[in-house]
């Protein structure tokens, strides 16, 4: 998945370490359920209201979404556990290093 900031010099260096990661990986349904209020993240994204499923392909649907949008989503459907995509992607990455072995 190509998340929509890249200045972070952790994910850079993951990504560059493991390859990029699918949001599959990342947002894991124990993720989600953990620090959202759903079991999936397409589920948290289809349910945003953001985009049209019916009408537009998902993925590039996400991405387009205005940041400020998401954000403000995001502090709404996460338990109170993030500010921000950014926020959110971060621990999901801090959560998915966990996961492996380096």
């Amino acid at each position: 998945m190509d998340f929509k900031w890249y200045g972070d010099e952790l994910i850079k260096k993951i990504n560059k370490k493991f390859g990029n990661i699918t949001e599959i990986e990342l947002f894991t349904p124990s993720f989600m359920r953990r620090f959202a209020k759903f079991g999936s993240f397409k589920e948290f994204i289809l349910k945003s209201g953001l985009i049209d499923p019916n009408k537009e392909n998902v993925k590039e649907a996400f991405k387009a979404i205005p940041e400020k949008d998401l954000d403000e989503y995001i502090r709404k459907n996460t338990n109170n556990n993030f500010n921000s995509w950014k926020d959110m992607v971060k621990r999901a990455y801090d959560e998915y290093i966990k996961t492996i072995k380096i």
